[in-house]
């Protein structure tokens, strides 16, 4: 059995007399009151005090759904004039619910309008209203669209001054006065009912490929598969679960439905609102399956449409293609959470979401001119304490050089506490020949003795001797290095400060990038070395000739003095800290020792395991994105470039002329740092733009952004550069956001309350 969910609208200010209608001047029957079968009276009518209107009733308790929950209604065609429904196998026609279809066809039927047979009929209609303002009367239209579920019709009175609106079409009287006893009830007091002779409608058709009529229909036919399980329906080359409601609409023409379990509507809703293959974290899924849901039923209450449709495929707000767009993990998110929608003050809420918010989500009344308690701007990013509990803490004093950090890792017997005063004294002719030895050791080469005296392993040519001597094939300078390349490569330097075998070991370790060129200088080469001179060129040497034991990955949650690192693979492992370990981050550039690292998850790390397994080395690099918990989404940033004719072209597509674009300027902002309004400056005038107006007229994701400008060399505005953040409209869900709080492990219910205020998760069935 069908759920069936009905919501009660009153529109108090009908109710309580805050509107007033004039009389109406058409004919017509003025329904003051009526009997069990609602017959005219015969004499003049009696002004009648109408009974008050009912109280309105709460949304009902929930009902019990069968198996398959409650059923949607998605509109895949709203106005097309014929329409191909196929399938691999036999199509039936349904002609009461809960009966098996009626075999109809095989594979394939066709169905387009066609003339009736019948001549004019007379119909019934109920004048609900006279309005004299034209924003009143489309407004008062939609309002009886969605209250009622009847066509509602404007005409001009006769005098051209007044808007007469009527609600309803009839073949009887009798069929009329039920919704007539509804308005009453709903606080439409002054109703009449007319009646006019109007032209026969299309009926609808359905034929084979060959164009034999099948079937023929006053308005409506429902297809069904005969075997929906090996052979669903298709339309316009996708394949639907469920079955066909095909109707005739207002004008003659097709609306195609596709009509199924609301459960299997979001099979392919959700894998197209978040991807899963791109973003597989099954608590994002779940919670971008209850919004959904969540919209789906605010829609199916808010319905407003009278062909009876509750949602369109393709909306601004939710996107359905059928069968094709299903995915294993967002089918298991729809599964494990069906039946929950959010609710606010025990009704659902409109739970739209956004692509990606730009680090805070805006409030509904800025962009819909609607306030919504559960639409409000939060913050999508980390609070402080959420920070300080994900911030890794070293006891070891900060090392000044990563080298000195990276040779410990090998092997080198240091200090404690390495401080500069310590890497800036000389160094020890007997500590440099033991670093030495613990190098070669770490890399498999031989700790004799060098055959280069003790004392010029602290000198510039001595040391690069000893490396050369220990670390490269014997013959590497001999038949690698011509004296031409050496003096290519050390022109700059003075050719008298070295001889020619230690400048030869120069070029080399300075072609390798062992050696910085800088140490090459006009009385430096027979310099005392420092310790941080001696050390770095040992870490180079470890880094580019060694095997450097260091790991890389990217960084999915710090938690408890443990990492989680997910390899280039895509493994993830937890792996625990030391308590004493080097931290350094990247910064651009440089690499920065640093005895605390904030970690958000995202960032490129490198790491070392020493023999217990505990990382006791990370190298961070911050997310280029920053801090934001949609940091993930590729557009998180971005930068759009736009010139001034490109604007301008931009601009007319929207029946905007200013001329020749000269300058665009900011000129209001939001609490969210959002633009607001922006002036467009051209050499006809200038335009301000709101909101959506900027979005569509400058082409970019979001209106979180900034404008910045390049010039010719006339000083004439070349180019705007648009830098900003975010993808969407920016309110409720942000789902690249929800994509980051599941990753740090938040459940799919503390991610809804996180960008929907004040609201609770509700089954419904």
């Amino acid at each position: 059995m069908k759920r069936v969910i009905v919501v009660l609208f009153v529109l108090s200010a009908l109710s309580q007399g805050l509107i007033a209608w004039s009389r109406p001047k058409a004919a017509g029957r003025r329904i003051d009151s009526f009997g069990a079968l609602g017959q005219q009276r015969k004499s003049r009518p009696r002004r009648v005090r109408p009974k008050p209107a009912p109280p309105a009733t709460p949304l009902p308790p929930p009902e019990q759904f069968g198996p398959a929950g409650p059923f949607i209604r998605v509109a895949l065609a709203m106005d097309v004039p014929s329409a191909a429904i196929t399938c691999d196998g036999d199509i039936g026609r349904l002609e009461e619910e809960g009966q098996k279809p009626i075999r109809l066809a095989r594979a394939e039927v066709h169905l387009e309008p066609a003339p009736s047979p019948e001549g004019p009929s007379r119909v019934y209609r109920i004048r609900v209203a006279v309005v004299r303002d034209p924003g009143h009367a489309e407004w008062l239209k939609q309002r009886l669209q969605a209250q009622f579920r009847q066509p509602v019709t404007v005409k001009l009175s006769d005098d051209g001054k007044d808007r007469l609106l009527y609600i309803g079409e009839f073949q009887s009287e009798r069929d009329a006065f039920p919704l007539a006893r509804r308005l009453k009830w709903a606080g439409y007091r002054d109703i009449t009912l007319v009646d006019e002779m109007a032209p026969p409608k299309p009926i609808l058709v359905a034929r084979e490929a060959s164009g034999a009529v099948l079937f023929q229909a006053p308005r409506q036919i429902v297809l069904a598969p005969m075997d929906e399980r090996h052979a669903p329906l298709r339309f316009n080359g996708r394949t639907y679960r469920g079955r066909f409601v095909v109707r005739l609409n207002q004008h003659g023409r097709l609306l195609v439905m596709n009509e199924l379990p609301l459960e299997e509507y979001l099979w392919s809703v959700v894998p197209q609102a978040l991807n899963p293959t791109a973003f597989p974290a099954l608590e994002a899924l779940k919670a971008q399956a209850v919004a959904a849901r969540t919209y789906a039923v605010w829609k199916k209450l808010n319905a407003m449409d009278v062909d009876g449709y509750d949602v369109v495929a393709r909306s601004p707000f939710q996107t359905y293609t059928g069968m094709e767009a299903e995915h294993p993990l967002s089918t298991r998110a729809v599964n494990e959470t069906r039946g929950l929608i959010v609710t606010y003050d025990g009704q659902p809420i409109e739970a739209v979401y956004t692509a990606t918010c730009g680090g805070r989500t805006e409030d509904a009344q800025a962009v819909f001119g609607r306030a919504r308690p559960y639409l409000r701007s939060v913050l999508c990013a980390p609070e402080r304490q959420w920070l300080e509990a994900h911030t890794l803490i070293t006891e070891r004093p900060v090392v000044p050089q990563r080298g000195v950090a990276l040779l410990q890792l090998v092997g080198l017997t240091l200090p404690g506490n390495v401080t500069m005063e310590f890497l800036d004294a000389p160094a020890m002719a007997d500590e440099v020949a033991s670093w030495l030895e613990a190098v070669a050791r770490f890399m498999g080469r031989s700790a004799e003795a060098f055959e280069i005296p003790s004392d010029r392993l602290v000198q510039l040519s001595g040391l690069a001797q000893a490396i050369i001597e220990r670390f490269y094939p014997p013959d590497y300078l001999d038949a690698l290095f011509t004296p031409a390349d050496v003096t290519y490569l050390l022109d700059y330097a003075d050719g008298t400060v070295a001889s020619p075998e230690a400048r030869a070991a120069l070029a080399a370790l300075i072609s390798d990038g062992i050696l910085s060129p800088s140490l090459l200088r006009p009385s430096r080469v027979s310099d005392h070395l420092s310790r941080g001179q001696v050390l770095r060129a040992l870490a180079r040497l470890v880094e580019r000739r060694g095997r450097m034991p260091i790991e890389t990955g990217r960084v999915r949650l710090f938690r408890a003095h443990r990492l989680i690192i997910e390899s280039e693979q895509g493994e993830a492992r937890a792996y625990p800290v030391s308590a004493s370990a080097f931290l350094f981050k990247r910064l651009g550039s440089e690499c920065v020792p640093v005895n605390r690292l904030i970690i958000v998850g995202g960032e490129r790390v490198w790491f070392h395991r020493n023999a217990a397994g505990e990382i006791d080395y990370v190298e961070l690099e911050p997310n280029p994105q920053g801090a934001a918990r949609d940091r993930y989404s590729p557009v998180s940033r971005w930068n759009v470039r736009r010139t001034p004719a490109e604007l301008r072209e931009r601009l007319s597509q929207q029946g905007i002329d200013v001329g020749e674009v000269i300058d665009v300027r900011v000129l209001e902002r939001d609490a969210a740092q959002r633009v607001t309004r922006l002036e467009i400056i051209g050499s006809h005038g200038r335009k301000t733009l709101s909101r959506s107006q900027i979005r569509t007229a400058l082409g970019v994701h979001e209106t979180l952004f900034v404008v910045d400008r390049r010039y010719d060399p006339r000083g004439r505005i070349a180019a705007f550069i648009f830098t900003g953040r975010g993808w969407g409209h920016g309110v409720g869900l942000c789902q690249m956001g929800a994509y980051g709080l599941a990753l740090e492990g938040a459940s799919f219910s503390d991610i809804l309350k996180t960008y929907y205020t004040g609201v609770k998760i509700t089954r419904i069935y």
